[in-house]
């Protein structure tokens, strides 16, 4: 819920309505979720998409998971709750660093 609460009270501060486009997850459906997201007064701030059930391909958020799971995170044991965090925080900037367009990418230099 504090995913939610953060993201309303940007909204509110920003004066702005929010588009919230949200799969079928068990996170996102569970009663308090579901509660909040049916009070009036948010209903005024946030409008929510669902996505289709079982079409992982139309959330892009699946698709780095995926990835950090496939190239970063595979055959790997965690002593603790911190040390995910810590390989999956990790994981994630180096999926960043490797996706992020290199300055000189598409540049031409004129001769």
């Amino acid at each position: 819920l504090l995913w939610i609460a953060k993201l309303i009270a940007r909204a509110r501060r920003k004066g702005k309505r929010i588009i919230l486009a949200i799969d079928n997850g068990s996170i996102h459906t569970a009663k308090k979720v579901m509660a909040m997201l049916d009070d009036p007064a948010i209903r005024k701030l946030v409008q929510i998409v669902w996505l289709p059930k079982y079409a992982p391909e139309l959330n892009d958020i699946e698709r780095s998971w995926r990835d950090l799971k496939r190239h970063f995170l595979a055959h790997q044991t965690f002593r603790s709750l911190d040390d995910l965090d810590h390989a999956v925080a990790l994981a994630v900037l180096r999926l960043n660093q490797e996706r992020a367009p290199h300055l000189w990418h598409d540049q031409r230099i004129a001769a």
